[in-house]
């Protein structure tokens, strides 16, 4: 297992785990709701001081203080078992099929696939936040 190998499953993993997070109709909605919230105080040309602490409540909403509490352990072990799982099954059928990348293959695959899924995703406005094209525009 070479290094390019471990980067393609590392992002399909963490695709896969997004892509899992969809299928909540709740979560779906709610970034629904949140992008086209953030589309409609986009398109204002001049913000108001309201507007502007607005959007940026939305973009960067805040966070209450961190409590600990006993059963976040067993959340977080299952998340790390489920992330384990995926990873390990990536693993097993690229080493099944006798794929191996190249690393400038992994780079443009890290590359390509993510504005692939981000660009399928913004037809149905569940796109992420931050996508690299806008490093592009």
């Amino acid at each position: 297992m070479n290094i390019s190998n471990i980067l393609i499953i590392s992002l399909f993993t963490y695709l896969t785990v997004y892509v899992l997070s969809l299928i909540s109709k709740k979560n779906r909605n709610n970034i629904i709701s949140l992008n086209k919230n953030l589309d409609k105080l986009r398109k204002i040309k001049v913000k108001s001081v309201e507007e502007q602490k607005k959007f940026i409540g939305l973009k960067y909403p805040k966070r209450g203080k961190f409590k600990f509490k006993w059963p976040m352990i067993f959340y977080i072990l299952g998340y790390m078992i489920l992330i384990g799982g995926i990873w390990y099954g990536y693993f097993v059928v690229l080493d099944y099929l006798k794929i191996v990348f190249k690393l400038w293959q992994a780079l443009l695959i890290i590359m390509i696939v993510p504005i692939l899924i981000n660009m399928i995703l913004k037809r149905f406005n569940l796109q992420r936040k931050n996508d690299l094209l806008d490093y592009f525009k």
